[in-house]
């Protein structure tokens, strides 16, 4: 069994370092598509059986862009949305550094729970609770077994981080991958994990 973790392409958000959370809006720049497409083709000579993907907007393009390559239909599973950012969602990361709240998150990364809701009502959460949620999801991917894909969120694969590598919380909350890399983790009795640069 393998899961092969991408995160979707590159959004306006990103551009303009916001926090884009679990909101349904902000879809793929020009250079998010390619990004989608690249992935596709590298993804469709590695034996992929089943495609899932967060059902957010970034994410769901993301995915019908490697489905389209890959020839198989995508299964979206809520579980996969990225964390809520609370009523930080779509503020640049500038309007929050420095504020009391940064600073309780800073303390405590993958616990804090951002505050308020965003603008479609969802409550805030952490990194902690998400992980609650995507272990769930991955539990019934791995029965699935074969070479699965998940399109998911870099907050997700965060968490899938302490869900298979038992990394510190610290660690998980502060890993990145760039536009370039995949995290690939092959479970064959005990998880071997890695992050792989894909073009």
């Amino acid at each position: 069994m393998e899961i092969i973790m991408v995160r979707h392409g590159k959004t306006i958000f990103a551009d303009e370092n916001r926090f884009e959370g679990c909101s349904s809006v902000n879809p793929l720049t020009d250079e998010g598509v390619k990004y989608a497409k690249d992935a596709g083709n590298y993804l469709k000579s590695r034996g992929v059986t089943a495609i899932y993907s967060s059902p957010l907007a970034r994410a769901k393009q993301t995915a019908d862009i490697i489905s389209d390559t890959a020839g198989i239909p995508v299964k979206t599973d809520e579980r996969l949305r990225e964390i809520c950012y609370g009523s930080w969602e779509g503020k640049a990361k500038s309007e929050v550094e420095g504020s009391q709240e940064w600073k309780e998150r800073q303390n405590d990364k993958y616990n804090y729970i951002h505050p308020g809701k965003n603008s479609e009502g969802h409550e805030g959460e952490s990194y902690g609770s998400a992980e609650k949620r995507a272990k769930l999801a991955f539990e019934e991917i791995k029965k699935e077994g074969g070479t699965a894909v998940v399109v998911c969120h870099i907050g997700i694969i965060r968490v899938a981080r302490r869900i298979f590598e038992n990394i510190p919380e610290k660690d998980a909350a502060d890993f990145w991958i760039t536009a370039d890399e995949i995290y690939n983790v092959k479970l064959n009795g005990d998880a071997k994990a890695e992050v792989v640069k894909f073009r």
